[in-house]
């Protein structure tokens, strides 16, 4: 007599150990769902980092654009000399007639370069020596995506430039 053969694959081959497929894993329930954890918090510091570039962009871009007016401004100003001292033979600048100038300036340029909110000439503005004028403007960055954590800046990030101009004269 010859013995039974059995044949690999079926139920009754199965053995003790072997009760879970191999491609099976198990984890214990309190590590179930932890890359989705993981994924959305790593989500959330990209957000987080993604709007804090934002807004400190558009810090830098709206005080670029700021140093770029009071250069302009500081560039007229310079060229504002005291008519008086003028007519006397010599030029130079007086600090009055620099914040005038300065004043003056920002009065009569376009709305859309001057449209920073709380733009303003600031101290020191005036006459560094009789060629050389000096202005400081202020104004606020009021970014689009202030994000809660700033909210001490949410009336705007104080921004202020100081430059000089060299006049034409002595």
């Amino acid at each position: 007599m010859s013995a039974p053969v059995r044949s690999r694959g079926h139920a009754s081959d199965h053995h003790a150990d072997d009760q879970h497929a191999p491609d099976e894993q198990h984890t214990p329930d309190g590590e179930r769902g932890g890359i989705l954890v993981l994924t959305l918090g790593a989500l959330a510091v990209a957000a987080a980092l993604i709007v804090t570039i934002a807004v400190a962009s558009a810090v830098y871009l709206d005080r670029r654009d700021l140093l770029a007016l009071a250069d302009a401004t500081a560039a007229d100003a310079a060229a504002a000399i005291d008519t008086d001292s003028y007519y006397g033979g010599e030029i130079t600048l007086t600090d009055d007639a620099v914040r005038a100038a300065a004043r003056d300036f920002l009065a009569s340029a376009p709305a859309g370069v001057t449209d920073a909110p709380g733009l303003a000439v600031a101290d020191p503005t005036g006459a560094i020596d009789a060629t050389t004028a000096e202005v400081t403007l202020v104004a606020f960055s009021r970014p689009a995506w202030l994000p809660w954590a700033l909210a001490p800046w949410s009336d705007g990030i104080a921004l202020r430039v100081t430059v000089t101009a060299r006049g034409g004269g002595g």
